[in-house]
């Protein structure tokens, strides 16, 4: 038996099955929030060679971060994460 001869179903024979998940959608779930130090982008890269006035980059961003991180869960307070992403819907906003 040859493995590629495979049955060829017609694709109108298959529309309703072939946008279907791979698994239930029952077993699906979110996962916890893991909450992310601030900083973590300029953890994982590898530090620019830029200095100004002579200190490093790396050195004068991650204040800003933290500053922004604090300033974000300040404004949040405790509403849901996605509440970042969907502040700008419905004020004209691309």
């Amino acid at each position: 038996m040859d493995p590629l001869d495979v049955e060829d179903v017609p694709f109108e024979e298959r529309l309703d099955d072939f946008y279907g998940p791979s698994v239930s959608l029952a077993r699906l779930k979110e996962h916890p929030s893991v909450a992310t130090p601030a900083d973590l982008l300029l953890r994982a890269l590898e530090p620019p060679p830029i200095k100004i006035r002579h200190i490093p980059l790396l050195d004068l961003l991650r204040p800003a971060y933290r500053r922004l991180a604090s300033v974000v869960d300040e404004v949040l307070g405790d509403h849901h994460p996605d509440a970042v992403r969907n502040r700008g819907e419905g004020q004209g906003g691309a």
